[in-house]
């Protein structure tokens, strides 16, 4: 599977603030953000990081343009460095490796195999760099840590809510008689794996019939998805799984060759051809709260290991319009009416039965905070995620019991 790594190294200003983390050879704290192939999602995700860092001092307006613009950037108080390979994930690896040459001070991985790769790389340093995760689900399945509060002492981060109660619920009300479902996911993540399982038992529970396919490569997943509409389904329901969503074009053409939808548990994924997508939304909310989980360690503020991870929740349902008349579907009027966000002529919109100050708070929310405000924001986020002893003792308490 070749992909592009895209990795974000920033050196943060150490004259505009004092932070205590290590630094390099000019004072400056080093954070590298580590993604796959570009996404709306994950751009969304790295402005709330940067706008945190923007509204703290560390960069300056000017700066913050370049930044978004992803250019290379070298100044007084920041530096920015852009590496790309063309990769699978097992030079994933390699390409952390020369990260971690470089010494930084802060990962910020989005996506759980990232996340997974860059703490396994990490595990056995002396002096670990912080990793602030975003963009993860099943982080506990996952073996990112234990519980919130139980895990390594250098790891915290943002837990992406994930519901396929959600998704199922809005492909029986977009066809009631409903019979077969196809699961396409990639055996070798943990995502995809567990989010078949829950399919699988969910759709026993609605008295569905449902057909999987699993691939462990991008190149399999056109004769994967021919697999399952040739045994007839009705309707695919992906798991947001790494190769199945950077496939998802693949897999947006066979389904429209068989005039069949696609319902995606993950929201992002109306934007880039699924039928229905419905999870978690707030990717800049979400990505500001890691900021300022960032800026207040860069501050010396907190201790990482005593930092819970982050549950973010916020749901919403993306529609694509677009992608439904390709597949001769016609969205029913109730389905309709829980979108949040529509995709017709190509063109995103919100739903019909969002209004002008839920627009708004969408696309401003905490970004149009001032700074006093977002202090007071950040303070009530910080003091919510402190892990208290009796808070580990209790998560600790739980694990031994299950097990």
């Amino acid at each position: 599977m070749l992909t592009k790594l895209r990795l974000l190294v920033v050196l943060l200003g150490g004259q505009l603030l004092a932070p205590v983390v290590g630094a390099d050879q000019h004072g400056n704290p080093t954070v590298a953000f580590l993604t796959l192939n570009p996404n709306p999602a994950f751009a969304e995700v790295q402005k709330g990081v940067l706008d945190s860092l923007l509204a703290y001092g560390f960069i300056d307006s000017e700066e913050r343009a370049t930044l978004e613009l992803g250019q290379a950037f070298e100044g007084e108080n920041i530096n920015i460095i852009w590496g790309e390979s063309d990769s699978d994930f097992a030079s994933v690896n390699l390409v952390i490796e020369n990260v971690l040459d470089q010494q930084p001070d802060v990962l910020i991985p989005l996506t759980t195999p990232i996340t997974q790769i860059a703490i396994n790389a990490t595990l056995d340093l002396d002096h670990p760099p912080a990793v602030l995760f975003a963009f993860v689900y099943n982080p506990y399945e996952a073996g990112i840590a234990r519980s919130s509060c139980i895990k390594p002492d250098h790891v915290t981060g943002a837990e992406s809510f994930i519901s396929y109660e959600d998704v199922l619920s809005l492909l029986v009300m977009q066809d009631p008689d409903l019979d077969t479902v196809g699961v396409l996911y990639d055996s070798s993540g943990m995502v995809g794996a567990l989010g078949a399982a829950h399919i699988a038992a969910l759709g026993a529970e609605m008295g569905l019939s449902v057909e999987q396919a699993a691939v462990t490569d991008f190149a399999d997943l056109r004769l994967a998805t021919e697999g399952l509409f040739g045994k007839g389904v009705d309707a695919l329901v992906l798991p947001p799984d790494i190769t199945v969503s950077h496939g998802l074009p693949v897999v947006v053409t066979v389904a429209n060759e068989n005039n069949k939808p696609i319902f995606h548990a993950s929201f992002g994924s109306f934007f880039v051809g699924a039928t229905v997508s419905t999870g978690f939304y707030r990717y800049y909310k979400q990505g500001a709260d890691v900021g300022s989980v960032l800026v207040a360690h860069l501050n010396g503020d907190i201790d990482i290991a005593a930092t819970a991870i982050n549950l973010s929740t916020s749901t919403g349902v993306g529609v694509n319009v677009d992608a439904a008349a390709a597949q001769e579907v016609e969205i029913v009027d109730e389905l309709m009416e829980q979108a949040y966000m529509v995709m017709v002529e190509g063109q995103v919109s919100f739903g019909p039965t969002i209004g002008p100050a839920d627009a708004d708070a969408y696309f401003a929310d905490y970004a149009e905070l001032d700074l006093e405000a977002r202090m007071a924001a950040d303070a009530e986020l910080l003091a919510s995620l402190q892990c208290s002893p009796e808070m580990i003792a209790e998560q600790q308490a739980e694990l031994d019991a299950a097990e």
